[in-house]
């Protein structure tokens, strides 16, 4: 039976408790709390974790379990606490109702800076459970860090967007946002058009990320996107995150990579739009021209896996960028099951992977690439070895023709003693 918000605690819970099975005693410290499925570490960040209940025969956790377990910690907690982390991935049948309690009990820190609240896969939040958190983000004056990951929740639709969207427009202090709503196939362009609004006046924004893979946006929502971006000129980390967006054109990315260009601080950007095939090379060719300008020292990953329109044009757009980006320290790139990439392109992703001498973490992605041999890889393992600074790599070329993998890997490592961690 779904409780009523109007309730407190001890109405929420009467009667949902075998009274056959107590709850355990728990012991309390000041400086670490260790329960069975509850960490907290006092700190300067309160952490929780909501773990699997293995005494009911291994049988999920229920809310009225976390409602109990939760506000019993929070009151023992000190009102100035500076960051809340909540991570409720191994909890099973999370409601709104269940956000609802969370969001209850952080609403009396009002000077929180960092509130992150995740949950496993397929959720039973809905646009109502949003709203509970607007209502409470809308207290947090001081909040600078919101970090929300809800994947493949299908309950959640524009309406809840919007919720959100308008507890955002009054977080002044907000410096970064972690928005994931994977697999949330409800969410439109509507949707994504009201949270762009909310951001617009977020010029403090330094770090965003955004993934709305599997998403019904199409080029529209795009552009939305892009007239945002293009006024958060104090941006130094940008995520997006599309993948599958099957109503997504070269038009639309066009006019999402024209509006990056104004981004003159950022310098670390991921992209993901595998199984992208809605246009051609021109769509990546547009924002690989647009990342020319950018001053990318920190870190580059791309994911364009199962886009098979992707050729030796696109890494030729990638070679132009690495090119100037001599500072990167990480590089990650993505192209599997781009059947069209052969040799000629990982010679001239070797040619450009020389310029990159402040590079410490690499990892590529060409499984199922067929038409790539064993003397593509070579180029790859040869120029890596005169890279003096590499601590990680990371190469995976399954299910191509390269069948000389592990020599590549033991000639790195002999070369490069330096190196930490090697393998895919």
């Amino acid at each position: 039976m779904e409780v009523k918000p109007e309730k407190n605690l001890s109405e929420s819970l009467r009667g949902s408790i075998p009274r056959n099975k107590p709850l355990r005693k728990y012991k309390m410290d000041l400086k670490q709390i260790n329960l069975s499925y509850c960490q907290v570490k006092r700190l300067d960040v309160e952490k929780w974790r909501f773990q699997r209940e293995n005494r009911n025969n291994g049988s999920p956790l229920s809310n009225d379990h976390i409602l109990k377990l939760f506000r019993k910690t929070l009151n023992k907690t000190r009102k100035t606490t500076p960051v809340f982390d909540i991570d409720c991935k191994s909890c099973n049948f999370v409601t709104s109702q269940g956000l609802y309690e969370i969001c209850q009990g952080i609403g009396r820190f009002r000077t929180l800076k960092t509130i992150g609240i995740h949950f496993q896969e397929y959720p039973r939040i809905t646009d109502k459970g949003l709203d509970f958190m607007r209502k409470t983000l809308k207290k947090m004056l001081f909040l600078q860090t919101l970090n929300l990951n809800i994947p493949r929740c299908e309950g959640i639709s524009d309406k809840g967007l919007c919720h959100l969207s308008k507890s955002l427009k009054l977080a002044r202090c907000l410096r970064s946002l972690n928005l994931n709503l994977y697999g949330a196939a409800n969410i439109t362009d509507k949707g994504l058009a009201s949270l762009t609004q909310s951001l617009k006046r977020r010029s403090s924004l330094q770090n965003l990320n955004l993934n709305f893979n599997a998403v019904h946006v199409t080029d529209k929502g795009l552009y939305q996107l892009g007239q945002c971006l293009k006024k958060l000129t104090s941006l130094r980390s940008l995520g997006l995150g599309f993948a599958g967006g099957q109503e997504i054109t070269n038009g639309g990315m066009m006019k999402l990579a024209h509006k990056l260009k104004k981004l003159v601080l950022l310098n670390n950007i991921k992209l993901d739009f595998a199984r992208w095939y809605g246009g051609n090379y021109g769509g990546m060719g547009h924002f690989m021209q647009a990342l020319e300008d950018l001053p990318l020292s920190e870190g580059i990953d791309l994911d364009f896996s199962s886009c098979r329109n992707i050729d030796q044009k696109e890494i030729q757009y990638v070679e132009k960028v690495l090119e100037k980006c001599k500072d990167l320290k990480y590089l990650r790139l993505q192209f599997e099951w781009c059947d069209k990439i052969t040799d000629v392109g990982m010679r001239i992703l070797s040619q450009a992977l020389k310029t990159l001498t402040s590079l410490r973490n690499i990892d590529l992605d060409f499984m199922g690439c067929k038409k790539i041999t064993d003397k593509g890889l070579w180029e790859i393992g040869k120029t890596l070895k005169t890279l003096e600074t590499l601590e990680h790599v990371s190469l995976n070329f399954a299910l191509t023709k390269c069948s000389e993998l592990e020599e590549v890997e033991e000639y790195l490592k002999d070369s490069l003693p330096r190196i930490k961690t090697i393998g895919y």
